[in-house]
């Protein structure tokens, strides 16, 4: 069993790895939102796709992967 000590740095090793994590994952949604918004013909719903229910990206995977299916045609 680990001493308290250990399990002290292990939590905050993990708490700095979440944090970072997370503020990565953020600053990737800025840079895939600005490229969404830059592409011409873009659908802007993309752009909050994160915040959406299971059951509405479920929809929008499915049409997408009509579209492929059409363009493969």
């Amino acid at each position: 069993m680990a001493d308290p000590p250990h399990l002290t740095v292990r939590f905050l090793i993990v708490v700095l790895i979440r944090s970072t994590l997370n503020r990565e994952t953020a600053a990737l949604h800025i840079k895939l939102d600005e490229l969404i918004q830059g592409v011409q013909g873009a659908h802007r719903a993309l752009l909050d796709l994160e915040e959406r229910s299971e059951d509405d990206l479920a929809g929008i995977r499915a049409n997408n992967e009509k579209l492929a299916q059409i363009a493969r045609e």
